[in-house]
């Protein structure tokens, strides 16, 4: 009836998004905001309907063009917030929410908003304050009670994962991704009859689930049964290359005929979700190489990785950004005379065995070979200094309250054995303070040929991966610092503070390296240490399929297989690098 009533076209364009019908309120919308250039709400809800459209860069400039309009609008800084997020804009998304937490505070969805880009910027403890004051302001709400439970998952508090996991099933006793986490928590606390019950719930509820419960399966060594959730994974969604891929590899047989045409099919459709045709190219690469067509096997990696990075947060203050600024923080901190100080702050608890080298060093390993002893057990790869350790390196009063919540952390973990390892690799950035935090704790660092270890980066696929994982340079110039920042550590801690470990010392001369291993750790050489495969210990990490098998030297002088598309690596490595 009046084709230029603002309200009628506002209230049709929002009738149409809160119904699906992205593309009419498009139409609505779009000549309306050329008209009226300054009408905020209007390019808000643009925005909107470009993000349900799934034209993120479109979305952004209306979100931006709101937010220029009305700076102190809290619901249109959260619109640019999402996009931003969904742009992997994480410094935009993280000021975005801020600014909407700032200007109401009283709505939980923006705390939860704001969580999430904490999240993605591995902001974890500022993250989970976020999620807590959401569920402060609104009990019930669902999606931050399971990002909640996510979180303390990563950080190993199972415990309060589960009691999130529940609290979401009282709420939606069907809900498919709290029956996952609960499924989890139990499995991370080494209830495994209680994890099974969760995983089939949650699968039959939503069949993605299947292959997570695949992986789970994977990483309590029972492959037989992985490999048939896996089976019903791709009988449900032929599609899902991250399932084939697990498939693949945790089968007792290379790739049939049809599997290896199914992951190139997988590794070249970009209209797939991006994890699955991630996985894909991994799979596919690993079958080339195993052919030893290196030349495709790489470039097969190199698109894994840079379609894994697209799922990234950017954040300006990355590792590879920071890690020139942490080495110079722990010279200038750290010194010799400085850590006997702090060592007095320290506990005597000598149960932890931290093993610490690069990421795709030999870790894993090396815990199943030591966590074999009937004296060890095995805590996996704790976060806990990972998230407390910046805060103690800024304020070292903090030392002896962490030293006691690590303490009574592994004494939950695993109760019932003398001594615990926590093979978490990158602990080493802050080795000054676990020395000083546990004085007589033993440390393992297992070293590798840097070319095989930086190789070997590139070529897995993580399931959270640091992000300077994807770029050939970045790997070795963090590995060149990881160096240096170790040399740092040899000259001033203790000489028995740690034992070098070579890993090719190791899988060449297994039994003499165990038992000098072993020696350093004070305990008696047993022979299960000889036999880490049948170690029957969860490995939740990329090595949980290798270390199933008897100790091998294949991955020895890998790097030469690639060595004529190396040199970005060979340049981050600098004088490291082979010449």
């Amino acid at each position: 009836a009046n084709p230029s009533s603002r309200a009628a076209r506002i209230l049709l364009a929002r009738t149409s998004l809160r119904s699906g019908q992205t593309g009419d309120a498009i139409e609505l919308l779009a000549d309306f905001c050329d008209r009226r250039p300054k009408d905020a709400e209007a390019h808000n809800l643009l925005a909107n309907a470009y993000k349900g459209e799934g034209n993120l860069e479109a979305a952004y400039k209306c979100a931006l063009k709101s937010t220029t309009l009305e700076p102190e609008n809290p619901l249109f800084l959260n619109t640019l917030g999402l996009v931003a997020f969904h742009l992997n804009l994480g410094d935009a998304a993280l000021l975005a929410f801020s600014q909407a937490v700032a200007l109401q505070p009283e709505v939980a969805p923006l705390h939860r908003h704001l969580g999430m880009a904490l999240v993605g910027l591995s902001r974890h403890t500022e993250a989970r304050i976020e999620f807590e004051k959401a569920l402060e302001l609104n009990p019930s709400d669902t999606a931050s009670l399971l990002q909640l439970a996510s979180l303390h998952l990563r950080h190993d508090r199972n415990d309060a994962a589960c009691q999130c996991a529940k609290r979401a099933l009282q709420i939606n006793p069907d809900d498919a991704e709290a029956h996952f986490y609960l499924a989890r928590g139990h499995a991370q606390n080494g209830e495994s009859s209680s994890a099974l019950t969760e995983f089939e719930r949650a699968s039959s509820l939503d069949p993605s689930f299947l292959t997570p419960y695949g992986i789970w399966l994977v990483e309590e060594g029972r492959t037989a049964e992985a490999t048939e959730v896996f089976l019903r994974r791709l009988a449900n969604e032929p599609s899902d290359g991250m399932a084939l891929y697990y498939l693949v590899e945790s089968q007792s047989f290379p790739a049939t005929d049809s599997q290896r045409s199914d992951l190139a099919q997988l590794s070249q459709d970009s209209s797939l979700p991006a994890e699955w045709q991630t996985f894909a190219n991994y799979g596919i690469a690993k079958v080339l190489e195993k052919e030893k067509r290196y030349d495709d096997a790489f470039q097969a990696y190199r698109s894994g990785n840079q379609r894994s990075f697209g799922l990234k947060l950017r954040h300006i203050n990355d590792l590879v950004g920071t890690i020139d600024q942490e080495l110079s923080e722990a010279k200038a901190v750290f010194t010799r005379e400085r850590l006997a100080e702090l060592r007095a702050m320290g506990t005597p608890d000598d149960r932890p065995i931290f093993i610490i080298g690069m990421i795709r060093s030999g870790t894993t390993l090396l815990e199943q070979i030591v966590s074999a002893h009937s004296q060890v057990a095995g805590a996996g790869e704790l976060r806990y200094w990972m998230e407390n350790g910046p805060y103690v390196v800024n304020d070292h009063g903090r030392l002896a309250g962490c030293a006691r919540e690590y303490s009574d952390l592994i004494g939950r973990i695993q109760p019932n054995h003398p001594r615990i390892t926590d093979k978490m690799p990158l602990n080493l950035r802050y080795l000054g303070i676990i020395h000083s935090a546990f004085p007589k704790a033993k440390f393992l660092w297992i070293r590798r040929n840097p070319m095989d270890t930086c190789l070997s980066i590139y070529v897995t696929p993580f399931t959270d991966p640091p992000i300077f994982s994807y770029n050939l340079y970045n790997i070795g110039y963090v590995y060149q610092k990881y160096a240096e920042l170790m040399e740092h550590w040899s000259s001033v801690l203790p000489e028995n503070a740690f034992l070098k470990v070579d890993y090719e010392e190791l899988v060449g001369n297994q039994e003499s390296e165990t038992r000098r291993i072993l020696d350093y750790l004070d305990l008696p050489f047993e022979e299960a240490c000889l036999h880490p495969e049948q170690n029957l210990s969860a490995v939740r990490t990329p090595s949980s399929l290798q270390v199933r098998k008897p100790v091998y030297r294949t991955s020895v002088q890998r790097w030469k297989n690639f060595e004529p598309w190396l040199d970005d690596l060979k340049a981050g490595l600098g004088p490291l690098a082979p010449h």
